[in-house]
């Protein structure tokens, strides 16, 4: 039997009802409801992931044309991808995030893992053909090693600074 918790469309579904004891969870401590939420000096992107029984697979799907061109220009050819098995994935993530992202074994078998894509999601705001107001989805699925599922969509908001777009 298979357990999903979704979030999606800004709305939470704890699924209350469906939940068994064990099945792996996505929580954003700093944005409970999963609203859309703005890239700002504020911005809180650190999701909380716990999988009693171990993470056995975890694939962040992005939904953003402005990430589109950046994926394709570091050879990555899909918008699915996979932070457990892909290495070329794995390889570009841990240089675009210094590091800091967990990836590969650093997620594989873990029971608990802080996913905080603060450092990534900033740099959409800096991308030169990214709009004021344009929304940029990660949809983030894992599974655990009992092959119950979790899956939360991340929505963010490029809120560019009035005053530095005056300047430019």
């Amino acid at each position: 039997v298979s357990a999903v918790v979704a979030f999606s469309s800004c709305n939470k579904d704890n699924g209350n009802d469906t939940t068994e004891k064990g099945a792996p969870t996505i929580e954003w401590p700093g944005n409970t409801d999963f609203d859309v939420m703005d890239i700002d000096e504020n911005l809180d992107a650190s999701l909380t992931v716990k999988a009693p029984a171990g993470i056995k697979t975890f694939v962040v799907e992005v939904e953003s044309a402005a990430l589109e061109s950046v994926l394709a220009g570091m050879h990555i050819t899909t918008t699915t991808l996979d932070l457990i098995n892909d290495d070329t994935v794995i390889a570009m993530l841990t240089l675009a995030s210094k590091g800091t992202l967990p990836t590969g074994d650093k997620l594989l078998n873990q029971t608990e893992v802080t996913f905080d894509i603060a450092s990534l999601v900033n740099l959409i705001s800096a991308l030169p053909d990214v709009e004021d107001g344009s929304e940029h989805t990660f949809n983030v699925t894992l599974s655990d090693n009992n092959d119950k599922t979790a899956a939360a969509n991340c929505t963010f908001r490029v809120v560019k600074d009035a005053t530095s777009a005056q300047a430019e």
